[in-house]
């Protein structure tokens, strides 16, 4: 009788292994950008760490246009809890009497870069209500059009508009992912990744809102160039 032919398959590949036919090369790429990353977290944690060796900020001019400025203070505890590597806190005044707050608090590289506390929560925390927050756009002359935080505050008859936002050198950022990105890139590229908080308030008056909205305005296109120009020095600190 004649043998019958038996056909054998041969075992079903594990998944990976068809996956590996199929997309070697992407396979490879994923391990090449995997093995740059852990040399990259390994470069910037083995460098020397950086120190602020000078301020500057405390440079920025008392007179700003015709706004002149005067030095004010915070509670000993506020600046506990600020935690920052330098502050300025000023009021400056116009020729029509009409005030505007400014205040920098800026954070080294060894501190992250980033403020732990933001105006909306600092304000609620003494009392103010949010009243209104959105993000407004305008021109400055170095990066080009910029956005800043804007919020109007209440707390029982007053009420105030704010403008916030987060500034490192020339780049002038309005929320935490524009932050975390740049601190990523700002590391990988660069030694040090410093930033600050930077905040401008004025009273709101009744018929007021776009005289108020216009100063804050200016004032902010006239701040900004003046952090990039008296921004702190930093330097590696080594063994």
């Amino acid at each position: 009788m004649a043998s019958k032919k038996v056909s054998v398959r041969p075992p079903s590949e594990p998944e990976g292994s068809f996956v590996m036919k199929l997309r070697p090369h992407a396979f490879l790429l994923s391990i090449i950008l995997l093995g740059l990353t852990l040399l990259g977290v390994f470069y910037i944690a083995l460098r020397p760490p950086l120190k602020v060796i000078e301020v500057r900020l405390d440079q920025i001019p008392m007179q700003v246009d015709s706004l002149v400025g005067m030095e004010m203070r915070f509670e000993d505890s506020v600046y506990a809890a600020l935690n920052a590597d330098a502050n300025v806190f000023r009021n400056y005044v116009n020729p029509d009497g009409q005030s505007i707050n400014l205040y920098i608090g800026y954070y080294g590289t060894a501190k992250g870069g980033r403020a732990e506390h933001v105006p909306q929560y600092c304000y609620t925390g003494q009392g103010w209500s949010i009243e209104k927050w959105d993000l407004v756009s305008f021109d400055w002359s170095g990066p080009g059009k910029v956005r800043v935080n804007r919020m109007i505050v209440k707390k029982e008859t007053a009420r105030q508009l704010v403008y916030f936002w987060y500034q490192s050198e020339g780049t002038v950022m309005a929320t935490g992912w524009e932050q975390n990105w740049y601190k990523i890139t700002r590391r990988i590229s660069l030694t040090r990744n410093d930033g600050s908080l930077v905040r401008i308030s004025l009273s709101l008056r009744p018929g007021k809102e776009v005289e108020a909205e216009e100063r804050a305005r200016q004032f902010a296109q006239m701040v900004m160039p003046l952090l990039s120009r008296f921004w702190p020095i930093e330097t590696l600190v080594r063994s």
